[in-house]
């Protein structure tokens, strides 16, 4: 782009406001609906026939979660995606503060494997058979999209219990930390997805959720680095009616629970005739998601009333898990994460390069945890050396099973 005097010409402008609306994800007609305005008009100013006054842009520039000085002018030091994640959080100091130790883990992580002769893989595109161009909004086709990425990843129709797992397997960076808000606001980021420009795909999760909940967190924000990831970065807010979360909503809910799976269930335990709380909460523990999203399911595949759906959900959960045989709390289907475990936040494979860094002696241990911003003696207990336990249950399990061997 090129400068003419203190601005920009129109048609650059267009060019601007056209790029920064695709790279949002947003259609021009949910544009124009918050604007107030009609497609016409906002097609006019993306053709630089026509442009917007200043109080237009300012509202398009919320819109689209950039800088006003970028869309006036093309040339902000914020037109970055570090800064722009950033600029999109709630003013709320937890939660900038939890980002920001995020983003520069990251840094420093490409930063120690560039040292270490690492290969770096640069910024995340998804297997060819998936990639559908890095911009999808439309929730109709996420069904679909839902069974091709199955079975790209060889999932069939089977639960998913080890989310976290299967997204390390294919270099997708997890990294985890409740967000201690002390905010009024109701505005609460679940997530974020970075395509970091030298590790690629990076999702941030706030286990401030319980742990079925984080597992839709984790397939949503997968979503969007399989069908968003042309937009650099984007939070994740609960609620959020942005189309392209509508999509990574309805991805995610098929991703972990497939209609055709779902189905053959309910079939096994007699029909949808047989369905009440106690089976619903059953299937729930069956696929390893919450007991909402199952009600959420059922009744989108048709199975269960709105009437049967809400009345469910208004049931107390422990009860039912209980009456399962099933351990229950706020944290269900899971042991919660261990929020006094330093390292816990990390991926596997980040902590078994650590590990393996500290093993050759690549790295001393205050390096290492300084990198991971973890105390030493955290670094030490829980990933360079193993507490021996002379009477652990592991232990006197494995003599019972060599004494019947």
């Amino acid at each position: 782009m090129t400068l003419r005097g203190k601005e920009m010409t129109t048609m650059d402008l267009g060019n601007r406001l056209k790029e920064r609306r695709e790279r949002a994800a947003l259609t021009q007609e949910y544009v124009a609906k918050q604007l107030g305005l009609s497609r016409e008009v906002l097609s006019t100013w993306e053709t630089g026939t026509r442009k917007p006054n200043d109080k237009q842009l300012e509202n398009l520039a919320v819109l689209y979660r950039t800088d006003l000085a970028y869309l006036k002018l093309g040339r902000s030091a914020g037109d970055k995606d570090r800064q722009l994640l950033l600029q999109d959080l709630p003013q709320d100091d937890a939660v900038i503060s939890a980002f920001t130790r995020w983003l520069d883990f990251l840094d420093s992580w490409a930063g120690f494997l560039q040292a270490q002769g690492d290969p770096l893989p640069g910024p995340g595109k998804p297997p060819r058979a998936l990639d559908q161009g890095g911009n999808v909004t439309d929730a109709r086709k996420a069904p679909t999209f839902a069974l091709e990425a199955r079975h790209e990843f060889k999932l069939a129709f089977d639960a998913i219990h080890d989310l976290e797992t299967l997204l390390d397997e294919q270099n997708v960076l997890v990294y985890k930390t409740p967000i201690e808000s002390m905010s009024a606001s109701n505005e609460i980021v679940s997530g974020a997805f970075y395509n970091h420009p030298r590790l690629g795909y990076c999702i941030f999760v706030n286990t401030k959720q319980h742990d079925a909940r984080i597992r839709f967190t984790l397939a949503h924000e997968f979503a969007h680095a399989l069908y968003h990831y042309r937009a650099g970065g984007i939070i994740s807010r609960n609620g959020d009616r942005n189309p392209r979360e509508t999509f990574a909503n309805a991805f995610a809910s098929h991703f972990l629970v497939p209609g055709k799976a779902l189905r053959e269930q309910v079939n096994e335990i007699g029909g949808k005739e047989y369905l009440d709380s106690m089976q619903a909460f059953r299937l729930a523990w069956h696929f390893n998601v919450s007991y909402a999203m199952m009600l959420f399911r059922l009744h989108n595949e048709k199975l269960i009333s709105m009437n049967d759906m809400n009345e469910w959900a208004s049931y107390n959960v422990g009860k039912l898990a209980k009456n399962w045989g099933i351990r229950a709390s706020d944290s269900y289907f899971a042991i919660p994460a261990n929020a006094a475990n330093e390292i816990a936040k990390y991926p596997i494979s980040v902590l078994k390069r650590v590990k393996l860094a500290c093993d050759k002696h690549q790295i001393e241990p205050d390096g290492a945890a300084a990198l991971l911003s973890v105390s030493k003696e955290s670094l030490v207990e829980g990933l360079l050396q193993q507490r021996r336990v002379d009477k652990s249950d592991d232990l006197l399990e494995l003599h019972e099973l060599l004494a019947v061997r």
